[in-house]
């Protein structure tokens, strides 16, 4: 997938994230964003309940029939919780999930969810791929990729490893310019920070927002040692390309 097959455009908003931003949204454990191109709506997970993404959906004026496509990165609560509501507000588009998490494409079935298990890389839509890497958790991550600008990297917790995901995505967008989500780094010793911190200086990021369930102590040793450390929180809204 090259720069003749990305987006004009692209508008990411972080619907759900621990850290406050906004006061007139929800903060809480999990991840959600909103993806906006010239030629889809998505959404990449959906935090862990129906109440906080329906209220921050509700205050920022997103229609859930409006998305194209849902991927969901893994299985676990704090990506899934929000999909009742979606079942429930008649959202009934594609949904993107490993291949292993059997039980959650079955619940998707029943409420009427298309459902597309994903075991190697997909375009999912025009310039946007997801790809799987497992180890102990199968895991989804996803690469948008803006023309004349390069590639911007979703990650829902990083179980197979940032340093991973980031090489394989990478080799899609072929320039990667952003990195945003979580990276599970909660109880990673200095060298291990060391070593992520040299992955994204070795493929030249321009911007990382280490989020969700990054961890404190990571976030600020990226905050010292990484000049591409960004910070993200509920309501962060960025823009690629030309809008």
């Amino acid at each position: 997938m090259g720069e003749l097959n990305g987006v004009k455009s692209l508008e990411l908003l972080v619907l759900v994230d621990n850290t406050p931003g906004r006061e007139e949204l929800r903060s809480a454990w999990g991840l959600s964003i909103l993806l906006k191109t010239d030629s889809y709506v998505g959404l990449f997970d959906t935090g862990p309940d129906p109440y906080t993404l329906q209220h921050n959906m509700d205050v920022l004026g997103i229609d859930p029939k409006s998305l194209s496509f849902i991927v969901i990165s893994h299985d676990h609560w704090d990506h899934v919780g929000g999909l009742r509501y979606l079942a429930e507000s008649g959202t009934r588009c594609n949904v993107f999930i490993p291949s292993s998490a059997i039980d959650l494409g079955e619940w998707l079935q029943r409420h009427g969810f298309i459902v597309t298990r994903v075991d190697s890389r997909t375009e999912v839509a025009q310039g946007t791929t997801v790809f799987l890497l497992g180890n102990f958790i199968d895991e989804l991550s996803m690469v948008v990729t803006v023309k004349n600008f390069g590639g911007v990297l979703l990650v829902g917790c990083s179980h197979p490893g940032i340093e991973r995901i980031v090489e394989t995505a990478h080799g899609i967008a072929k320039r990667l310019r952003v990195v945003i989500g979580g990276m599970h780094l909660l109880d990673a010793s200095e060298d291990r920070l060391r070593k992520v911190v040299n992955t994204f200086e070795q493929y030249s990021i321009d911007e990382v927002y280490a989020i969700h369930c990054t961890g404190d102590v990571a976030t600020e040793y990226f905050r010292e040692k990484l000049p591409s450390y960004r910070v993200g929180f509920t309501g962060l809204v960025l823009r690629y390309g030309t809008c």
